[in-house]
């Protein structure tokens, strides 16, 4: 359980915790967001789309979200002077990117030929690889003798309800030796796995596949 507990603070913390931290809220308007519970709840909705379109967009797509995110922040959001001003400019963004997250095209593949399972790509590998090393040094490093994730290749979102699986085909090291491998977790199970030598499943259809059996749903 404290395994389970601390995996998901880990990979909450790097992939999506909610926008900025409370305690270190220095504005007028941060301060305003932190003291509303509705408009938090909202700051945190928002943040977790934004977060997860930079995940799964192509970096030239997702710079021109980036630029209208900070523009919003500047001209809308702290242009409020009221709570009702920020819900309203919260409730906008919020279907704003939602909209955008739904147009990005989602792939599926067949569980036994019968069950079509739907799953993202994902471009920020850099994310996913932070969130192995998170995971894995808690406790299953150690026990198999593995050094880190160096970098990912090719990775996955596969979302589940309240739970989010991340699988990506990667270069671990191993005793100072490097090899690729199948790599998985996910933010609120525990689940975490490595396949050494995944030679036959070097492909976006065999991340999914190896994140579904390994680290998918609860």
């Amino acid at each position: 359980m404290i395994h389970r507990l601390a995996i998901f603070l880990l990979i909450s913390q790097s992939a999506f915790s909610a926008g900025f931290d409370c305690k270190k809220a220095s504005s007028t308007i941060e301060k305003n967001i932190c003291a509303d519970p509705y408009i938090s709840i909202s700051d945190e909705s928002m943040s977790n789309y934004y977060k997860k379109l930079r995940l799964c967009l192509p970096p030239g797509e997702f710079d021109l979200i980036k630029h209208e995110q900070r523009q919003w922040i500047k001209n809308v959001r702290n242009a409020c002077t009221t709570n009702e001003c920020l819900k309203n400019a919260y409730s906008k963004r919020i279907k704003a990117l939602n909209y955008k997250w739904h147009d990005i095209e989602k792939l599926s593949f067949g569980e036994d030929g019968s069950t079509s399972l739907w799953f993202w790509k994902v471009y920020d590998t850099q994310t996913i690889t932070k969130s192995f090393n998170a995971t894995g040094s808690i406790y299953y490093f150690k026990k198999h003798g593995i050094d880190k994730v160096k970098s990912c290749d090719l990775g996955v979102y596969m979302p589940f309800k309240i739970n989010q699986s991340f699988g990506g085909l990667c270069l671990i090291e191993k005793q100072g030796k490097t090899s690729k491998a199948m790599v998985c977790n996910d933010t609120a199970i525990g689940h975490f796995r490595i396949e050494e030598n995944s030679g036959e499943k070097q492909s976006l259809i065999g991340v999914a596949s190896f994140t579904y059996n390994n680290c998918f749903g609860g």
